[in-house]
């Protein structure tokens, strides 16, 4: 069963990296979404076939308690770190905006963020939710070794999608961004003193 649980898992991954793609959305656009609710369409699709994947693996695998006290240590000192940076993002990100709400009430599907933001913890990491999605994946397991196929999938698609968000970056912000590049990490967090952007 776990085989195909790794499948299903990599089938997710590549049907999320297709729709997220600028060819495939306009010719959904053009098939009949609408424009300003693709992006709300996006994350519902995401979310949605994430949780019946989690769902059914929670329900055929079966999960024993994790193993070595040293190891328990470091899985909650990872959940801890991946729950301060989603909730860290959250604090700094436009949540509407990234969600699709934004765009579909003001019926624009080129409507805008609010810019390059630099401040809070994006003066740290660039990406705090990559950082702590890699932090929860690391700490799946239940053993360090435990579906490490698994935890490597998820991971490389991580490494993946934060390296082509960073292309569209540099497109959308230019020497702003690369400026910003070269003074915040971009996965582990610069610790001790903040440097001006």
């Amino acid at each position: 069963m776990s085989a195909y649980i790794f499948f299903a898992w990599a089938g997710w991954c590549a049907a999320h990296s297709v729709l997220a793609s600028t060819r495939v959305k306009n010719r959904l656009v053009r098939a009949g979404i609408p424009a300003a609710g693709y992006r709300l369409f996006y994350v519902a699709f995401s979310i949605s076939t994430m949780i019946l994947l989690l769902s059914w693996e929670l329900a055929t695998i079966n999960i024993p308690a994790p193993k070595g006290m040293w190891w328990q240590a470091a899985r909650g000192l990872l959940f801890s770190y991946s729950g301060y940076m989603f909730m860290a993002g959250a604090g700094v990100y436009d949540l509407k905006f990234f969600l699709g709400v934004t765009q579909l009430r003001q019926g624009n599907k080129n409507s805008k963020g609010e810019g390059l933001k630099t401040g809070g913890i994006l003066a740290r990491v660039r990406h705090p939710w990559y950082s702590g999605g890699l932090a929860l994946i690391v700490g799946l397991g239940n053993t360090p070794l435990d579906r490490i196929d698994l935890r490597i999938l998820l991971a490389a698609y991580i490494v993946i999608g934060c390296v082509i968000e960073e292309k569209r970056l540099r497109r959308e912000f230019g020497p702003a961004f690369k400026r910003y590049q070269k003074t915040v990490p971009m996965l582990f967090p610069r610790i001790g003193r903040k440097r001006k952007i």
